[in-house]
């Protein structure tokens, strides 16, 4: 018996840890031009649940380096710390203003994706965008609002 192998995809591209159910899993996208970062993983997962749930800028991004200087960086990790940012500042929100004391990931995911971007032309959720980009202003908005049960 011959061994044989996969076709390649750009589907599955997602991979452990991202594919576990509670994380919230990030991609990438160029944000000049709205376009989705190629080495971006992209779901389903085997499962078939949609992964990434969201797409943040990831693409020639400016951050510090040591010595006082800058440099651009582009990759999924840069995308997870816009992420990382933004569930800091709606975890603050809610549990340190003492707006939600019981705040739990599964809220922060439902407001970050209640407040994504979506391009129009596209059907969401999708296995490249998930849900749509990453707007935190969108999301404190829903939170300020009556759109949200807490």
């Amino acid at each position: 018996m011959a061994t044989q192998f996969l076709s390649p995809s750009f589907n599955y591209t997602v991979t452990i840890p991202s594919t576990s159910i509670t994380p919230i899993t990030v991609g990438a996208y160029n944000h000049l031009d709205n376009s989705l970062y190629i080495s971006s993983g992209r779901g389903p997962t085997r499962d078939g649940r949609i992964k990434p749930e969201m797409i943040a800028p990831g693409v020639n991004i400016l951050g510090p380096i040591p010595n006082n200087q800058y440099t651009r960086r582009t990759g999924t990790s840069i995308a997870a710390a816009h992420l990382a940012g933004g569930t800091a500042l709606i975890l603050e929100w809610g549990i340190e203003l003492g707006n939600d004391i019981n705040m739990n990931t599964q809220t922060v995911k439902n407001v970050l994706i209640r407040g994504a971007n979506r391009i129009a032309t596209l059907d969401y959720p999708n296995n490249d965008w998930g849900f749509g980009t990453l707007n935190l202003i969108n999301s404190f908005e829903i939170l300020r609002g009556s759109e949200f049960e807490i």
